[in-house]
């Protein structure tokens, strides 16, 4: 089923409301002031909802356990576990789900549950979870028995559940008949925030606008039917602008189902031509596609500076991996560029001198555009420090803070910054640096004055 998840736009442009109007598909068909009369009181019913403290997110959160997070984690494609984990500033790969990283996820998640950073990991981590949630409503408000939704307690948690209406959900017609099914669940009446308004208003927008789930069964139907009719195609219009990781890996795998889908085709093709004979449309349609798919692939690697030596699988998926690994370490790149900022509280010139240093290896690193694993270590330690002064900083619990030490202490520049990490802070993004050496700085000021930073212009 084709569904529609909560847009961060309006018509109008970009929007602060926390539950934005969505029209969706509906700007191309055309709206009646009923129904976005009551989108709009879904908006704002949605939006009240968020003067609870804590908010329903939040709530939602809260209540998250490690198990959720691995049963999420281990029903989560590699590449979309990836967004999950850069979002959270967790530098590693995800190919493995174990019971640390669990943990790592379920501190960091609900570290700020009503930030900004907070939502967007929900909404990563809840994405298994949300075509079965958005299933199961739409069977409701479509007449199917209540019984038919009974699986989907069983697969998933109530916390999950509760969390992926929160996330996921906002003020639109498709999610609407979700809510009004999802407000009426045991596991979403048991947080003590009032939604009486909501599932009013979420009602109210079904009544007006009843064909929502007509038109997601069509466009399945559609879909299901475009597969029986011949191999697995992938949307040319994927790589239209710079894809994202999850893009490029669908490209890859869609080149993969192409080749394989087309291989009898193939034979028929060679046969028909081998007796002079006109080849069936379905069968060249099928070689079509393989063809389409590999531009399609080849398209999305240029996006991204990289080009196959030859159009094949293998040269292909060698580029893909290679892009992938780049794209994978893009937070981590983020983060090495605030290296920079980190200052000594006190004077101290081998604390000063020790930063210089990690500056510099922060900036090699930075310059090399595919990783060895010395470089990856390197920045993942350069980012537990990063991290460990951010913890400090918010009076985070010591014992959070020094769980950090063993991945900063990997690079041999950061044992004395990291065993002193409370001796250190960040230089305000506004603040200049100043032009004098940053270890010439440190001996000749003061302990009592203002903090000495580390100033890129000076290495």
């Amino acid at each position: 089923m084709s569904l529609s998840r909560q847009s961060r736009t309006t018509p109008a442009g970009e929007s602060d409301t926390p539950y934005p109007v969505d029209l969706g598909p509906l700007l191309r068909k055309g709206i009646s002031p009923d129904l976005l009369a009551a989108l709009e009181a879904l908006s704002t019913a949605l939006t009240e909802t968020r003067s609870a403290t804590p908010t329903p997110l939040a709530g939602a959160l809260s209540r998250l356990t490690e198990a959720d997070v691995e049963h999420s984690l281990n029903s989560t494609p590699v590449q979309r576990r990836r967004n999950l984990l850069s979002t959270l500033r967790i530098p590693i790969d995800g190919t493995r789900v174990n019971r640390a990283l669990c943990h790592d996820v379920l501190t960091r998640i609900q570290r700020d549950p009503e930030g900004p950073r907070a939502r967007q990991a929900a909404c990563h981590l809840t994405q298994p979870v949300f075509h079965d949630l958005a299933l199961a409503g739409f069977e409701h408000t479509g007449g199917v028995p209540e019984e038919a939704s009974r699986p989907l307690t069983h697969r998933w948690s109530p916390a999950l559940l509760r969390l992926t209406a929160w996330a996921q959900l906002g003020a639109r017609v498709d999610s609407a008949h979700i809510w009004s099914w999802a407000l009426i669940q045991p596991w979403m009446t048991d947080m003590g925030v009032p939604v009486e308004e909501v599932l009013s208003a979420a009602r109210r927008v079904v009544e007006l606008a009843p064909d929502a789930v007509s038109t997601a069964e069509e466009e399945e139907g559609e879909k299901k039917q475009d597969a029986a009719d011949g191999p697995p195609r992938i949307d040319v219009e994927l790589v239209a602008e710079r894809p994202d990781s999850d893009q490029l890996g669908a490209a890859l795998q869609s080149v993969k189902e192409t080749l394989e889908a087309a291989a009898e085709p193939a034979r028929r093709t060679a046969a028909a031509i081998a007796a002079e004979a006109r080849p069936a449309d379905a069968d060249l349609s099928a070689l079509r596609s393989v063809a389409e798919a590999f531009d399609v692939a080849a398209r999305g690697l240029r996006a991204h500076g990289a080009q196959p030596a030859q159009a094949d699988l293998a040269h292909l998926r060698r580029e893909t991996d290679a892009a992938l690994d780049r794209l994978s370490t893009a937070p981590l790149r983020e983060r090495l560029a605030q290296v920079a900022r980190l200052a000594c509280r006190h004077a101290d010139a081998s604390l000063a001198q020790d930063l210089v240093t990690a500056w510099e290896r922060a900036r090699a690193i930075l310059d090399v555009s595919d990783w060895e694993a010395a470089d990856l270590e390197d920045a993942e330690a350069l980012d537990a420090l990063l991290t460990m002064v951010e913890l400090h900083a918010d009076e985070h619990d010591p014992a959070e803070i020094l769980a950090l030490l063993p991945t900063a202490v990997k690079s041999r520049w950061l044992a004395y910054p990291a065993g002193n990490y409370t001796q250190l802070l960040f230089r305000p993004t506004d603040e200049k640096p100043p032009v004098e050496a940053a270890v010439q700085g440190a001996e000749s000021v003061p302990a009592e004055s203002a903090p000495k930073v580390i100033p890129p212009e000076a290495y």
